[in-house]
């Protein structure tokens, strides 16, 4: 048996005054609808599934809507991951976390496709890094940079080198750069993007 709006059961009345206290809603605007309440004699099997299924779908609603509402009102700043962090807020990292390894590698390689040096840079310790959660991952790596004897050719250019093997330079040969890279990266579109790079000699 369904009932007007003036007819509420008492649960409904407190679950509405409830929401409306916690997030200011109006009362009633997110209860309108279809309200079903149990009469005291039993009904049809079927008419009983309509009724409690209307319920539930009810009170799904106005949990997302709490939900959403309440999004909207609180301040970025509460927004909090597991373990402390709030979304967007920079997190540090090891230097020897793979990722870290990984990333610097790519702004390595970046900086030597795009300097006119006609020998190789490799980075020879990460001073700082950093991750923030965007849309993606983006590290923040702060390193020192040497040159190396290893010459760059056309050959070299085109395909992946292992600067590992390259020796630093020394005495009139050694060049040192302090970089700060910005790499953007975003795991399911397999992508990463330099966003910034800043070298200096040191």
């Amino acid at each position: 048996m369904f009932k007007s709006d003036d007819d509420k059961c008492p649960e409904e009345e407190m679950e509405q005054q409830e929401l409306t206290a916690r997030c200011g809603l109006a009362a009633g605007v997110a209860g309108r609808g279809v309200r079903a309440c149990k009469s005291g004699q039993q009904g049809q099997g079927s008419q009983q599934m309509t009724m409690e299924t209307t319920r539930t779908s009810r009170v799904m609603a106005l949990g997302l809507a709490l939900a959403a509402f309440c999004l909207l009102v609180l301040p970025p700043a509460t927004w909090a991951l597991p373990g402390g962090h709030l979304i967007g807020e920079r997190k540090n990292l090891s230097p020897d976390d793979p990722q870290v390894q990984r990333v610097a590698q790519v702004a390595v390689a970046n900086y030597n496709m795009g300097s006119n040096s006609a020998y190789y840079f490799r980075d020879t310790h990460i001073l700082r890094a950093e991750s923030q959660l965007v849309s993606g991952i983006k590290y923040y790596l702060s390193m020192v940079m040497g040159s190396t004897p290893c010459r760059k050719t056309a050959a070299s250019m085109d395909r992946a080198v292992d600067l590992t093997i390259c020796p630093l330079s020394t005495g009139a040969q050694e060049e040192k750069l302090r970089c700060d890279f910005e790499i953007l990266v975003v795991p399911w579109k397999n992508s990463t993007q330099i966003l910034k790079d800043n070298c200096v000699p040191q």
